[in-house]
């Protein structure tokens, strides 16, 4: 978290909600636009995932057993 707050100016834009392993992804929120992404730490390249938090969880399906 300090990362994201230090990269911008004491205002956390990016929270981090999830994390990808071992691919070493996070799944973040974008506080401006409100759009769900997943972060490559060693390269810090952003993947949109979801254009917010509902429509990502409305896409969501539970695997029966």
């Amino acid at each position: 978290m300090k990362r994201y707050e230090e990269s911008e100016g004491g205002e956390f834009r990016y929270i981090q909600i999830g994390f990808i392993s071992p691919e070493d992804k996070a799944i973040i929120f974008d506080n401006e636009t409100g759009e769900v992404l997943i972060e490559n730490f060693e390269t810090e390249e952003k993947e949109f995932l979801s254009n917010s938090l509902v429509e990502l969880k409305s896409n969501l399906k539970m695997e029966q057993r």
